[in-house]
């Protein structure tokens, strides 16, 4: 066998095995077989180790990709491409041999070839032999084993990889860091004596005792990132305006104030100054004296568009206090249920409108919706509620347009003023005795409901602060708010909110100018209407009422002859005997008269000529009236030439009939008469031999 490299193009391939020899003698050597000799026939078998087999014919060419040479003694050899060949192409590792014959020669083989990786060829047969084996491409080193660049070995044998391996694991970066720094530092002993020195220096008492770490209070200037206070408690120093947050807390009117140096300033001023600058005080609510009327006034405006859209427009979901959703709730908290029948999508799909409990402790009172999982099927909201939800309370989802003061505590509350202005009509103090509100004032204000009072102060303690209150957070200075409120209260679009609705209310009021009163008089349901029109099924009877009502009064409109769906299934067999079409059939109509056609008047045929009647015969009449071929062929059989013999042309058969029966000879001229006997029919000329019988031939 032949090795050669494979995926290379290759000049000289040898075709044959031993010298091609003569068919004839069987003995001589034919050494000028030309690449076209007749008979050539040359295949090439090809097989990978894979055992894929394939036979393919190869032209040999004198200048091609498949050049066929003579070498010597009737050996020959051929070329074969790396790529582009018409029939073969050495691009596939395997083995291959010739086989062929051409005349004269007797059939031939070549040498099995094996095409293999050149590196394979170079290591294995091309280059010198090396003693360690290594292979090109291969993970065998070119090395000795135990030599420099070879493979370990165990000079005492055993060797157990993989417990080396479990052992060299143990020894990790942390282990040696630590290791590293106990060296740093002598010894372990060493180590611990030196924490020790540290922590000598605190004090033996207890934190926050006499001699103990300072926690709350000193005699000297301090400052706390933090400070909690309780119960009734008197703070002394100054307090800096810029080191106190906007995040005050309070319940009611518990009397707290703040000492700023010498100026007191009440809690409602700098809780309520940006609150008012965002509302809009009474010079800028609209057209109402107050925010409260003008509210009043749209919800009025609304109230009028309501009764002019009626509840049929919509499936009569229109006034924002009609429930988006409802359900029934399987379990619960105080924050949030879950409802397995809450199946829309995608998440935070309720957020932004109300949940109102119609059952179980909190009925009543509704919470603002602040998250919705799909997943879950888990409404969450804000505030808390008093008492946890059980399963089987009832809820309702509202629209957030139409949910005020008195749904979210439960209890109308009554307004209130502050320097001579009237506000919403619900107040701090009235509104905390609940505990558990939800987007009411207080909350937006103060965001606990009345429970806390906190405040984180820094700077150096050197006035006054007086109060009772449970915790002290964060207040600076009289700047604008962004606590709960604010940020549920939102910018104004306009100079202030009570702007905002009076733009709202002009356009309610647009609103209720151009839907007319009377645009769904008397319809009490659309849907009704459309399913009464559109659909055969049994309607709504005061729909049914209301449409025949319509115009005059006098329809007799019903939906299951009348309605689109029944003018569709009633289909074309009804409309074949419909009031005012004919309902004679063809032979009613064949039988009533004789009917006179006239060309280009009532009937037009292909050709533009007319008819002046039709026939009545039948497939079998037609039939009838029709010859066999026995019939045709005993016609054509007695019907003499002479009816067709003035126009038969020369080369008929009337022809040949005549010039058997009618024809004479006068030297080289043959002359064919018709029946008569007279009249000639055709002449042909003779060809003549005296030696022969004598007419040779006819023309």
């Amino acid at each position: 066998m032949i090795a050669m490299d494979v995926d290379a193009a290759l000049a000289e391939v040898p075709v044959n095995i031993v010298p091609l020899t003569d068919s004839t003698d069987f003995v001589s050597i034919e050494e000028a077989v030309a690449f076209d000799a007749a008979g050539m026939e040359l295949i090439w078998h090809f097989v990978t180790s894979a055992g894929a087999y394939s036979a393919t014919v190869v032209t040999p060419t004198a200048a091609g990709v498949y050049d066929w040479a003579h070498q010597d003694g009737g050996m020959y050899t051929i070329e074969i491409p790396a790529s582009g060949g018409a029939s073969i192409n050495n691009n596939t590792a395997g083995y291959g041999w010739f086989t062929g014959k051409a005349t004269g020669v007797l059939p031939w083989r070549g040498p099995t070839i094996c095409f293999r990786a050149a590196a394979l060829n170079d290591a294995l047969v091309d280059n010198a032999w090396s003693t360690t084996r290594g292979l090109a491409g291969t993970a065998l080193p070119n090395a000795a084993a135990d030599a420099a660049g070879g493979l370990p070995i165990s000079d005492a044998g055993g060797l157990d990889l993989d417990a080396k391996l479990a052992n060299t694991n143990e020894v990790t970066a942390a282990r040696m860091g630590a290791l590293t720094d106990w060296i740093d530092g002598g010894r372990l002993d060493l180590l611990v004596d030196a924490v020790k020195t540290k922590t000598d220096f605190l004090p033996s008492a207890t934190a926050g005792s006499a001699g103990g770490v300072f926690i709350a209070g000193s005699n000297a200037a301090t400052t706390f990132a933090t400070l909690t206070v309780s119960g009734a408690t008197t703070l002394t120093g100054v307090v800096t305006a810029d080191h106190v947050s906007n995040d005050i807390r309070v319940k009611g009117d518990s009397g707290l104030s703040l000492a700023l140096g010498s100026a007191v300033q009440d809690l409602n001023d700098f809780v309520q100054t940006d609150v008012v600058n965002r509302i809009g005080g009474p010079s800028n609510l609209g057209s109402g004296a107050t925010l409260a009327a003008n509210l009043v006034d749209i919800e009025s405006q609304t109230d009028d568009i309501q009764s002019r859209l009626p509840a049929a427009l919509l499936n009569g979901k229109m006034q924002s206090t009609d429930a988006c959703a409802s359900g029934t709730a399987d379990s619960g908290t105080i924050s949030d249920l879950v409802d397995t029948e809450r199946t829309e999508s995608p998440d935070d799909y309720w957020v932004g409108m109300h949940i109102k409990f119609t059952s179980g402790s909190n009925v009543g009172l509704t919470r603002l919706i602040n998250g919705f999982n799909s997943g879950t099927d888990q409404i969450s909201w804000t505030p808390d509620l008093p008492a946890a939800v059980a399963a089987g309370v009832t809820y309702e989802i509202l629209p957030n347009g139409r949910v005020d003061l008195a749904m979210i505590r439960g209890t109308q509350v009554a307004s209130y003023t502050f320097g001579g202005s009237a506000f919403i009509g619900a107040n701090v103090e009235g509104i905390s005795n609940d505990f558990f509100v939800a987007a009411s004032l207080e909350s937006m204000l103060d965001g606990t409901a009345g429970q806390t009072l906190t405040a984180n102060i820094t700077g150096n303690i050197t006035g006054n602060l007086v109060g009772t209150v449970s915790t002290l957070t964060t207040y600076t200075g009289n700047t604008p708010q962004t606590g709960d409120s604010f940020a549920r209260l939102g910018a104004p679009a306009g100079a202030s909110i009570s702007v905002d609705i009076a733009a709202v209310k002009t356009d309610t009021g647009n609103l209720v100018t151009r839907i007319t009163s009377t645009l769904f008089s008397g319809i009490t349901s659309l849907a009704q209407w459309l399913g009464l029109i559109a659909g055969k099924q049994t309607g709504d009877s005061t729909a049914r009422t209301e449409l025949r009502a319509t115009g005059a009064g006098s329809g007799a409109y019903l939906e299951t002859s009348d309605s689109l769906e029944a003018l569709r299934d009633r289909g074309d067999a009804a409309w074949n005997t419909a009031t005012g079409f004919s309902t004679h059939s063809a032979a009613d109509v064949w039988a009533a008269a004789t009917r006179t056609l006239t060309a280009g008047t009532n009937i037009v045929l292909a050709k533009g000529t007319g008819i002046t009647g039709f026939n009545d015969i039948s497939t079998a009449d037609v039939t009838a009236s029709v010859p066999t071929a026995i019939e045709n062929a005993d016609a054509l059989l007695i019907r003499s030439v002479s009816n067709v013999e003035a126009t038969a042309g020369e080369h008929t058969l009337c022809t040949v009939i005549l010039a058997s029966l009618e024809s004479s000879r006068s030297g080289t001229t043959w002359t064919i008469k018709r029946t008569n006997g007279s009249t000639t029919h055709a002449t042909k000329t003779l060809t003549v031999d005296a030696a022969a019988d004598p007419v040779v031939g006819v023309t």
